[in-house]
């Protein structure tokens, strides 16, 4: 379930980057965008994060499912599902992230 809820993610973020004009502001010009720290970020190490924590989640589940023991299949979902959380919280913009940080809620 939590893989598919990753591949679910990854579908709408790549969604959001065809229709997000900070996105499209990068393609348009990815020599100037990567001189600027937060379009940097986003476009291409938040991407690439986010990338690596699905593939690793992924990797967990086909070594579980290939498991013949029930306990062993679940210490390695733990782990790798672990992992790719880790790379997840890495990976958001926190607000006390500098220049690329964001708010809690917009609104406020």
């Amino acid at each position: 379930m939590y893989v598919g809820a990753l591949h679910l993610q990854f579908l709408l973020g790549v969604l959001l980057l065809f229709i997000s004009p900070l996105a499209l502001a990068t393609w348009g010009d990815m020599g100037t965008a990567m001189k600027v720290r937060p379009m940097r970020f986003f476009t291409m190490e938040y991407t690439t994060m986010m990338i690596v924590a699905m593939v690793v989640a992924q990797m967990g589940a086909i070594r579980a499912r290939k498991s013949k023991d029930a306990a062993r299949a679940a210490r390695t979902t733990l782990i790798f599902g672990g992992l790719s959380f880790v790379l997840i919280l890495a990976a958001i913009p926190w607000p006390f992230m500098g220049e690329i940080a964001r708010p809690w809620l917009r609104a406020w």
